[in-house]
């Protein structure tokens, strides 16, 4: 693999930066392309959905410790503070674990990967039970430091009680202050002159000599006595940390296992990051030598300057022929092309759309450049050739070959010559090869050869610099007449120039300039046909998710009616029973007729009413409508106007979106007086002194949401940028909840309680955005 042609370890310097931790800048730093790098991609999806949809997981506390596990391996004792940071790892395991657990049904990939982490409980457990979070050993971690500490304090207090004692006794003879400690034994500071007047062992003398550290024979003991504790109490620290780090070595492979999953996961997780903040994608990998990159930008080139190429080679097709001029697009193809199948064989999201496929190969090999070889004192033409020979060695189905100027250096005739000869070879090994070049007869083999295919980098001769798109099916031309023209060169030199082009290729070139002038005509239209495309698709789904609200709200309601049926039949069952009841026992003729009005409140024709309010509207003749009438749609809020009629069709124009429906799902709408009633006919939206106005008194905040949605609906379809919700006071609750529904709809621009004149806290004005 030609990693370093392809710059692949840049790309890898820039996704370390990513990382949480240095565990997975030393995973990327040996991650290497692969023949199967579909699990990884999926779990790098998983991924990049989990950070998009679900947040950061808990990464603090997550320190860098191998360093130190190394140390503890052989042995050795680390300090409190670094024990703690063991301690702090494991509980950032758990907390890491914790978080994927909940969502290991949605991400199982990535629940696998952290769900073997070891958390270490025992050594947690014990850690904290020993150590206070500043890192001093706490005294009830054993009996015996406990009992050490207090005679430690006892001796302390007792050495304390003596020397002020001493120094009452001696305090004509000691310097200011008369004690101090050194090396853990308390000592006097006595007056070298009064040597003798204090008895005891010399210990030191200042630098002047006027004043003498001497131990009283008094403190002695009690020096010892405290020396000898102090001594046992780091031992017995000593015994208690070493027990709690053999709780790590016990579990050894354990951990190095988790310090390993770990590096894994975090270079998985800085992929993903990688691929968030460049809006890559996890492309379909082929094992077929496809080759469809759609919209694909270079990772290393800044997002200022990138420019999107797409690139196709398919499954029948085993090579490009690349033209055009010298203007580094033609190297920056292959390049992107190169380094693209590398990420993708790495398991790293490439920046390009969704549609393209790469495919895997056991071999990538670049012959970029034109630098000579200083060792070797090689040209530029001998160091190509010295390339493309060991390509020939290892090319095969599974190679991909990428030649940027190949022929070059040479005489043009007989570098267009060995060229092809090279080109033929690599195709009858079935390579996939793409090569850059200038030399017309190139292009002409490409359009002889079936299996290859022509391909130009795009320049506009106006302004005379490269868009960088690759236009494929063409071959370019380098453009070199028409550069120096526009440069200034004399018309008499390039007229000059003309007469030596070979007639057959000067010919050659006129139809390639006509075919590619076309192509790029073809392609620009293609690229605005596509932008329309992609603005329609969205309209489209915007109205497909209203459609479906409307749908599951006409559910809601229908589904409510049919519990009133449902009631109304349980009460007449309920007064029939009851009048049956009544007739057996007492015959009461009195008693049935005041039954019998009761039943006969009941609406008889509720269902038929039921019926009516599911039939959408009735019909309406063609001859109703006219072309600029504003119209309904039937069972929507929207309204819009009719451009043609025909027959029992109309083509309508919805807020710019032009659609075919029939005429029987049309009614009409009247802009200055628009009047509808909700199906369940409580609901009146009219225009009132040139504004429009909802009354939702009565309703419940749950009722008002749908009315209030719909009243917001017409205000946009009729081009209103005001409308009044008429709400009442009362306990202001309704007021409230419309206030809530209203900061939720990203339509509304602004909304306040009218002026007093206009209704107060009753009325809510809404402004659209």
């Amino acid at each position: 693999m030609d990693l370093e042609a392809l710059e692949y370890h840049k790309v890898i310097d820039i996704i370390e930066s990513f990382c949480f931790s240095n565990y997975g800048k030393d995973y990327l730093k040996n991650l290497y392309p692969s023949m199967e790098p579909e699990e990884e991609l999926l779990k790098v999806g998983e991924l990049m959905e989990e950070l998009q949809y679900d947040g950061e997981p808990p990464l603090g506390g997550i320190f860098y410790l191998k360093d130190q596990f190394h140390k503890i391996r052989q042995g050795f004792l680390i300090s409190p503070p670094e024990l703690l940071k063991f301690r702090d790892f494991f509980m950032a395991i758990h907390r890491l674990k914790e978080f994927y657990e909940k969502l290991k049904e949605k991400y199982p990939r990535i629940w696998k990967t952290v769900s073997d982490m070891e958390e270490a409980p025992q050594f947690c457990s014990e850690t904290a039970r020993c150590f206070s979070d500043d890192g001093r050993i706490k005294d009830s971690a054993s009996a015996y430091l406990k009992e050490i500490r207090t005679e430690i304090k006892k001796t302390v207090s007792y050495s304390k009680n003596l020397i002020e004692r001493l120094v009452r006794k001696y305090k004509d003879f000691l310097q200011d202050p008369p004690y101090v400690q050194r090396e853990g034994r308390y000592v006097f500071l006595v007056k070298s002159s009064h040597r003798r007047n204090v008895r005891g062992m010399l210990i030191a003398s200042s630098s002047s000599g006027m004043t003498i550290y001497v131990e009283p024979e008094e403190m002695i003991f009690l020096n010892n006595k405290l020396k000898q504790l102090e001594l046992e109490e780091k031992n017995e620290e000593r015994r208690i940390t070493r027990e709690i780090l053999q709780l790590l070595v016990n579990k050894e492979k354990r951990i190095l296992s988790t310090m390993h999953k770990l590096s894994y996961f975090d270079s998985l997780y800085a992929r993903a990051k990688y691929g968030i903040k460049n809006k890559a994608i996890i492309p379909k990998v082929s094992r077929d030598g496809i080759i469809k990159l759609m919209n694909a930008r270079h990772p290393l080139i800044s997002d200022e300057k990138v420019v999107p190429i797409s690139i196709e080679i398919d499954k029948d097709k085993y090579g490009i022929i690349l033209t055009g001029p010298n203007t580094g697009g033609k190297t920056v193809a292959l390049k992107t092309v190169g380094l693209f199948t590398l990420m993708v064989m790495a398991g790293i999201p490439v920046p390009c759309d969704e549609k393209s496929i790469i495919s895997v190969f056991e071999e990538i090999k670049a012959d970029i450049g034109d630098e000579q070889s200083i060792e070797q004192s090689l040209s530029t033409f001998s160091s190509h050739i010295i390339k493309i020979i060991d390509m020939m060695k290892t090319a095969n189905e599974r190679t991909l070959l990428l030649i940027d100027e190949i022929g070059a250096g040479t005489d043009p005739i007989e570098g267009a010559a060995l060229a092809i000869a090279i080109i033929n070879y690599l195709l009858g090994k079935k390579s996939k090869i793409i090569v850059t070049t200038h030399l017309t007869p190139l292009k002409l083999y490409a359009f002889e050869d079936d299996r290859l295919v022509n391909a130009a980098v795009e320049f506009d001769i106006e302004t005379l610099k490269p868009t960088y798109r690759i236009i494929m099916g063409i071959a370019g031309s380098s453009q070199a007449l028409e550069i120096a023209k526009r440069l200034g060169i004399p018309n008499e030199v390039l007229e000059l120039s003309k007469k030596y082009i070979d007639e057959r290729l000067k010919n050659v070139d006129v139809v390639i300039h006509k075919l590619q002038t076309e192509r790029i005509k073809v392609e620009k239209e293609k690229r605005e046909i596509e932008k329309l495309k992609k603005e329609l698709k969205s309209k489209h789904e915007i109205l497909t998710k209203e459609i479906e609200k409307l749908k599951t709200r006409r559910t809601h309601k229908l589904l409510q009616e049919l519990d009133e049926i449902s009631k109304q039949l349980k009460e007449v069952k309920k007064i029939l029973e009851t009048a049956v009841a009544e007739a057996r026992r007492a015959k009461n003729l009195e008693k049935l007729e005041k039954i019998n009005k009761e039943i006969q409140r009941i609406d008889p024709n509720f269902i038929d009413k039921l019926k009516d309010s599911l039939i959408s509207h009735k019909n309406v003749d063609n001859k109703n409508f006219r072309e600029g009438d504003i119209v309904k749609v039937v069972g929507t809020a929207s309204v819009g106007k009719v451009l043609k009629l025909d027959n029992d069709k109309a083509i309508v124009d919805v807020n710019g979106i032009k659609f075919e429906t029939s005429i029987d799902k049309l009614e009409k709408a009247q802009i200055d007086a628009l009047n509808f009633k909700d199906e369940t006919g409580s609901l009146t939206v009219a225009k009132n002194k040139g504004v429009y106005e909802i009354d939702i008194r009565g309703m419940t905040v749950d009722e008002a949401e749908e009315i209030v949605e719909r009243f917001i609906d017409n205000l946009i379809s009729n081009n209103m940028n005001r409308g009044y919700i008429i709400h009442g006071k009362g306990t202001l609750k309704l007021a409230k909840g419309v206030r809530r529904i209203l900061q939720l709809d990203p339509r509304i621009k602004n909304f306040r309680f009218a002026p007093p004149e206009e209704g107060g806290a009753g009325v809510t004005i809404v402004e659209i955005s």
